[in-house]
């Protein structure tokens, strides 16, 4: 699972404020998996 880099960020998918495409590709996904 790739899932693991998500839930292993320190910051909350609320409150993170991603600075690359790819952070913000997965702040998108870990909003959508955690509602």
């Amino acid at each position: 699972m790739k899932f693991s880099i998500i839930f292993s960020h320190p910051a909350s998918p609320k409150t993170a404020k991603p600075k690359s495409p790819n952070q913000q590709f997965v702040f998108r996904l870990s909003k959508n998996i955690l509602g």
